[in-house]
């Protein structure tokens, strides 16, 4: 039931990305899940895998759990702005860090089968990298959008 919410949610999100779907009320109702998606990873990294994990993982964990809630936070204060682009700019960079989960999946899965069971550094190499590819690939889309509206 929870896969099936976030599938719809991952879609609607991305339609209004591509600014096929202009909707003044839902941006507020996805404030709420996105920022207890955000703290709740934050406070679960913090509380459980500190003791069972590396340094390297941990540290990933850490940084990227205080990038996702900064950047929902200056969404949100963007928007009480009514500052349309910027809010749009962060809420990609916030929604490539959430997606970064599923990106790891890209790497854990064929090392797994190419190497067997991963050591802590290798799992927290692959949480570096699937964070590291999405916040690149955003940043990519956002400079792209800025050239395209220079032109």
């Amino acid at each position: 039931m929870m896969v099936a919410g976030v599938v719809v949610v991952d879609v609607i999100v991305m339609v209004m990305i591509m600014g096929v779907v202009r909707h003044r009320g839902f941006p507020c109702l996805m404030m709420k899940p996105a920022h207890d998606t955000g703290s709740g990873v934050a406070i679960f990294m913090c509380l459980s895998l500190h003791g069972v994990s590396g340094w390297f993982k941990s540290l990933a964990a850490y940084i990227f759990s205080a990038a996702q809630i900064l950047t929902l936070f200056l969404a949100l204060h963007a928007i009480l702005r009514r500052d349309i682009a910027r809010h749009r700019a962060w809420m990609i960079r916030a929604f490539a860090i959430g997606l970064a989960v599923s990106t790891m999946r890209a790497f854990f899965i064929p090392a797994y089968f190419l190497f067997g069971i991963p050591n802590d550094f290798t799992i927290g190499l692959g949480m570096w990298v699937g964070f590291l590819v999405n916040i690149a690939a955003a940043e990519c889309l956002l400079w792209r959008e800025r050239v395209k509206s220079r032109a």
